[in-house]
C-alpha cells in the first residue's frame, strides 16, 4: 500500500509540474496600454498555443517563446515559454480567457481596465476640428494630441479618414509641454486637413497613435540579480522594458453643406483668394515687336491645388499671344493650407498705337460670410511706337545671273576630291594585273602549237 501511495504521489507530482501555467501582468491598467501574457510549461510542446479566443476582447502584440534551463542543487531544469503582448480592446473588468497549450488548458485571469479619459490616466489622445459645420469641397483642419506623463520612448501617428474624402498630413509632430486640469504633460501634436466629398451628415474616423511606454524593472529576487541580470532574463529585455501602447481619439461629426444653388461658375470655397499680376517690362511704352511678359498668379486658402480653376487669357488686338503651361504647387502657414497657380503669357505687339490689355477675374465663394465674390486684376494699357526690327523684314528674292557670268561649273564633293588619287592607283594596278595575264596567256599557246606534229611533210 505504501508503494502504491508513493507511485500515485509522483504522478500527481509530474502531472503538477507539467501543467501549464498562466500569468498576466500587470493586472491593471490604461486602456490603449497592453499587457504581457506568459504561458510556462516543464514540458516542450510541438504546437503554439492557440490564441484565437483572445481576439474578441485583446488586440495580439509582439510574440516571442523562450527556452530557459535553471540549475538548483546541482539539478537542471528546464522551462519552456509563450509571451505575448496584448492590448485590451475595451476598458472595465476584461477576461483573460482559458488557453489550450498542447491539450492542456490555463485558468481565465481578470484584469481591470481604466479608461482613458479618468482623472488617473498616465497617457491618452484628444482630437479637435476648427468646424464641425462646412461646404462641400471646404478644408477642415483636424488636430491630434497625445498628452503623456508615463514615458513615451516611441511611436508614431496614424491619421484619420473620412469616407470618400481626402486628408492630408501637414508637417511633423510638434512636441510641447502643457499644463491640464491642473497637472503637467508632455505634449504630442499632429495637424491634418481634411476635405469632405459629398454633402450631408459624415463621420470621421478618428486618428490614432502607436508606440512604446517605459516601464520599470520589477524587484530582482533570484541568483541571477546578483550578477545585474534580471529574473526571466531572455525575454525582460524584449517585451518588459518597452511596453506597447494603442491611443485613439473620440471620432468626430461633421455637417457638410451642398454648393449654393445661386452660385454659378467654377466652385471655390476658401476663406482668401488673390489674384496677381506683374508686366515685364513694367513700363507703359514698348516698342513694336519687343517682348511684354504678363505673370498670373492665383492663391486661395484651405483648398488643394486641383480645385483651382485654369486662368486663361483671351485674345487682345493689336497683340500676339504665347501662353505657357500652368503650374500648381501647395503650401502651409499659420492657417492651414495655401494652393498656388502661376502662369506667364508672353505679348508681342504687331501695330502701334495705345493698346489695352484687359483685367482678368476668378470668381470664389467666401466661406465667411457666405457671399460670392470675384477676384480681379486692373487693366494695362501701354503704348507701342517704332517700328519692327529689320530682321522682321522678308528678305525679297534674288536677281537672276547676268549672260556674261562665267559657268557655274558642277560641284565636286570633298569625298571625291580626297579619294581621287585612291582610285587612280586602283585602276592603274588592275591594268597592270590584267596585261600580266593576257601576256601569259599568249606564252602558253604559243609554246602549245610548237608540240603539234606536222600533218602535211613536205
Amino acid at each position: 500500500m505504501r508503494y502504491i501511495l508513493c507511485a500515485l504521489m509522483s504522478l500527481w507530482a509530474v502531472a503538477a509540474t507539467a501543467a501549464v501555467q498562466v500569468s498576466v501582468r500587470p493586472l491593471t491598467v490604461q486602456e490603449g496600454q497592453s499587457v504581457e501574457l506568459i504561458l510556462s510549461s516543464d514540458k516542450d510542446k510541438k504546437d503554439a498555443p492557440d490564441w484565437a479566443p483572445l481576439l474578441d476582447n485583446f488586440r495580439i502584440g509582439r510574440q516571442m517563446y523562450s527556452k530557459q534551463t535553471n540549475i538548483v542543487n546541482g539539478q537542471g531544469r528546464t522551462s519552456y515559454q509563450h509571451i505575448l503582448s496584448l492590448t485590451p480592446l475595451s476598458s472595465g473588468e476584461v477576461q483573460v480567457p482559458s488557453l489550450t497549450w498542447g491539450g492542456e488548458k490555463t485558468q481565465p485571469v481578470v484584469i481591470s481596465v481604466q479608461p482613458a479619459n479618468s482623472k488617473d490616466a498616465q497617457v491618452f489622445m484628444t482630437a479637435t476640428a476648427d468646424k464641425t459645420q462646412l461646404y462641400v469641397g471646404q478644408s477642415v483642419t483636424y488636430t491630434a494630441r497625445v498628452y503623456d506623463k508615463a514615458g513615451l520612448s516611441g511611436g508614431e501617428f496614424v491619421p484619420p479618414q473620412i469616407e470618400g474624402g481626402e486628408v492630408q498630413k501637414i508637417g511633423d509632430p510638434v512636441a510641447s509641454s502643457q499644463t491640464k486640469d491642473g497637472k503637467w504633460y508632455q505634449v504630442y501634436e499632429q495637424t491634418y486637413v481634411l476635405f469632405a466629398p459629398k454633402a450631408g451628415r459624415m463621420t470621421i474616423k478618428p486618428a490614432r497613435f502607436e508606440g512604446y511606454v517605459q516601464t520599470a524593472q520589477p524587484q530582482r529576487r533570484d541568483l541571477l540579480s546578483v550578477f545585474g541580470m534580471p529574473d526571466d532574463v531572455f525575454y525582460r529585455g524584449f517585451l518588459d522594458q518597452q511596453r506597447e501602447i494603442f491611443l485613439k481619439a473620440d471620432p468626430l461629426t461633421l455637417e457638410v453643406l451642398p454648393q449654393p444653388t445661386s452660385y454659378q461658375g467654377w466652385w471655390l470655397p476658401s476663406a482668401s483668394v488673390k489674384l496677381q499680376q506683374t508686366f515685364t517690362p513694367s513700363a507703359s511704352v514698348a516698342n513694336l515687336g519687343d517682348n511684354i511678359t504678363r505673370q498670373i498668379v492665383l492663391t486661395a486658402q484651405g483648398v488643394m491645388p486641383y480645385q483651382l480653376p485654369d486662368v486663361d487669357m483671351p485674345e487682345v488686338p493689336g497683340f500676339k499671344i504665347y501662353p505657357s503651361e500652368a503650374q500648381k504647387t501647395v503650401s502651409y502657414n499659420d492657417k492651414g493650407l495655401v494652393s498656388t497657380l502661376e502662369r506667364t503669357f508672353v505679348l508681342v505687339p504687331i501695330q502701334n498705337g495705345e493698346l489695352s490689355i484687359p483685367p482678368l477675374s476668378v470668381p470664389w465663394f467666401d466661406v465667411n460670410t457666405q457671399q460670392m465674390k470675384t477676384a480681379t486684376t486692373e487693366a494695362h494699357t501701354v503704348l507701342i511706337q517704332g517700328s519692327l526690327p529689320p530682321t522682321s523684314v522678308e528678305t525679297t528674292p534674288s536677281a537672276p545671273v547676268p549672260a556674261t557670268q562665267a559657268p557655274i561649273e558642277p560641284e565636286v564633293s570633298a569625298f571625291a576630291q580626297e579619294n581621287s588619287w585612291g582610285w587612280f592607283i586602283a585602276g592603274f594596278c588592275s591594268a597592270l594585273i590584267v596585261g600580266a595575264l593576257v601576256g601569259l596567256l599568249s606564252v602558253f599557246m604559243a609554246r602549245k602549237r610548237k608540240r603539234l606534229p606536222d600533218l602535211y611533210p613536205h
